[in-house]
């Protein structure tokens, strides 16, 4: 054999071995980000769990925030209260409100007059105390030991008697078992699926963050981190697979994920079908929309009626989803919802401090904008938003191009009362719409 045919033999060899390294490294690669996706997806989907079960019970402190205030500071007939809030699945340890930060009422457990516990007293509490105060939002304390024995979680919501916050009347709050609280959320499923996870909650007052669940002692070695705020707090989700991203047995591996997220899906849709139900049984006394956690009309209308009486200059924007029903119709209501929450999401984000945004129904949601609309400034800032809004979305492997038309009205240019600035804002989003369809379909 000659020395060329040795060459040729070599250099073939040795491109083949280098093109199946190439290609094995390359199907690895493939398979860890394919993993990698699923798992963000599966973090992701619990995440939005743990938000609307723990909403589905912190929310109440709200409804107990809202009967201090309509009493006036008097918590008469908070027992009659306590009973419709408490639901016996035990989640719920005790519905409490704590007038000057001593907590006199609890609901179902009864406290007498030595039982009475005064948080800004209390060193294992006072710092928990001061902080939700002086925040004047919700604060969830815990998991951590209970006065009443076992693990808990509480949530503390000040209560003011002024629209201003500053007039501090108390607090409401709401103890929850943690152990049962964790069997709700089903978190338990990810460690029999094959992953280990890890949940932090920062404490601001220990300036760290502190476990909330984990099913691992050791350190994870190469985990999905995704960090998320929840009632104003900073939370960190740790996932990975218990064998590695790369696993020898894919199709164990497929056919337990599927089997899970399916289970999570079921989950999630439990969860939007529970927390509406909640909503709508106290609608009345709710300002939040069940989906997206935007406000809704109601509070809508009432911070326009403030605005009105204020006389200062501002602009409400109406904005309407193009071909909702078409997303709806073609993928489900499901996707639809996701769909809702995602664009709701960017909106807000978008819009900042600039102005509040609303969800008042289906696909229609409202802005009322601080400053008037026509500025040069605020077209400019528009084109931005609308831009970023309508960028592609990708729901469960589904593309969605989202795109909205919208019409506004500036007080009092265009009108002094709510009807006559929704008259005029829908005129101008008619066209915009009409337009939109004749640029689809010339």
């Amino acid at each position: 054999m000659n020395k060329r045919k040795i060459y040729i033999i070599f250099t073939m060899s040795l491109f083949s071995l280098i093109s199946s390294f190439y290609i094995i490294f390359d199907l690895e690669k493939l398979e860890k980000s394919r993993e990698k996706n699923r798992g963000r997806y599966l973090i992701e989907s619990q995440i939005l769990i743990l938000e609307n079960i723990l909403n589905s019970y912190l929310y109440k402190t709200d409804i107990l925030d809202m009967f201090v205030i309509t009493n006036k500071g008097k918590v008469d007939g908070f027992d009659y209260i306590g009973e419709k809030l408490f639901e016996n699945d035990g989640v719920i340890r005790a519905i409490q409100i704590a007038p000057d930060g001593i907590i006199k009422k609890s609901y179902p457990l009864k406290i007498d007059s030595q039982g009475k516990i005064s948080l800004f007293k209390n060193p294992d509490r006072k710092e928990e105390a001061y902080y939700a105060k002086d925040s004047k939002e919700l604060y969830l304390s815990g998991p951590y030991k209970l006065f009443q024995g076992g693990i808990g979680l509480i949530g503390r919501k000040p209560i003011f008697l002024d629209n201003e916050n500053k007039n501090f009347w108390g607090f409401s709050i709401i103890v929850l078992n943690y152990e049962n609280l964790l069997k709700k959320l089903q978190i338990s499923k990810l460690n029999e699926e094959g992953y280990f996870y890890k949940i932090l909650k920062y404490n601001p007052l220990k300036k760290k963050y502190e476990i909330f669940a984990k099913n691992s002692k050791e350190e994870l070695k190469e985990p999905l981190n995704v960090e998320f705020y929840f009632k104003g707090q900073k939370w960190k989700f740790f996932l990975e697979p218990k064998l590695g991203w790369n696993k020898e047995n894919h199709l164990n591996e497929r056919l337990g994920i599927g089997i899970f997220i399916s289970i999570l899906v079921g989950l999630i849709t439990y969860s939007f079908l529970y927390i509406n139900e909640q909503r709508k049984n106290m609608k009345e006394i709710s300002m939040r929309d069940y989906l997206t956690g935007l406000y809704n009309r109601r509070k809508f209308e009432k911070e326009i009626r403030e605005k009105i009486l204020e006389d200062n200059l501002f602009t409400i924007i109406n904005c309407d989803l193009n071909d909702f029903k078409i997303i709806n119709d073609t993928y489900g209501h499901k996707i639809g919802d996701i769909f809702l929450m995602k664009i709701s999401k960017r909106l807000k984000d978008k819009l900042g401090n600039k102005g509040e945004l609303f969800r008042i129904g289906g696909d229609e949601f409202t802005i009322i904008f601080r400053d008037n609309f026509e500025k040069k400034e605020n077209k400019i800032f528009w084109v931005e938003l609308k831009k970023y809004v309508e960028k592609e979305l990708i729901i469960e492997n589904i593309n969605i191009n989202p795109s909205f038309s919208f019409g506004y009205g500036v007080y009092p240019i265009h009108g002094r009362t709510i009807e006559e600035l929704e008259v005029h804002a829908d005129k101008e989003m008619y066209k915009n719409k009409m337009k939109y369809k004749e640029t689809k379909n010339p």
